[in-house]
């Protein structure tokens, strides 16, 4: 399958997903996912990429990440503009929102379902953020989430 030259949202470089990346890519766009992060080949940083779409690495907001709230997910929740209008999407999953109000609501179930998802979070105002950092065993709760 042929892939697309991307960009990397670091260091600008194109670059054409490969190996592990491009099977995750065409994955990914099998499934219609959104959002999936790449490692760029030059500079190592995630790049934030639309398989839906040729070439569509996108520039990522500065806002920073939150862990994403979706069951048995690890991954981070950031802003992304991989189509118009932006959304919040995780790489991990492929989960997208519409607005920081729609990622918001479903961290607030994801606590209220999962009491240790409280300790990825910390509300400062109205708003979460995440949290400095994660307990030892918050990967291990959350991969039990599957079973409830």
């Amino acid at each position: 399958m042929n892939h697309p030259e991307l960009r990397c949202d670091h260091c600008q470089a194109g670059f054409v997903p490969t190996g592990a990346q491009a099977v995750l890519f065409d994955a990914s766009r099998a499934k219609g996912m959104r959002l999936v992060m790449l490692d760029c080949p030059h500079c190592y940083h995630g790049t934030a990429v639309d398989p839906t779409q040729p070439g569509a690495a996108r520039p990522v907001d500065p806002t920073p990440s939150l862990p994403c709230p979706e069951r048995a997910c690890t991954g981070d929740a950031c802003w992304v503009d991989t189509l118009h209008p932006p959304v919040w999407g995780c790489g991990s999953c492929g989960t997208t929102w519409a607005d920081l109000a729609a990622l918001e609501a479903t961290i607030a179930t994801a606590i209220a379902q999962f009491p240790w998802r409280a300790h990825a979070y910390v509300r400062m105002g109205n708003h979460y953020r995440a949290a400095p950092s994660l307990p030892a065993r918050y990967a291990a709760d959350v991969a039990t989430e599957w079973a409830a």
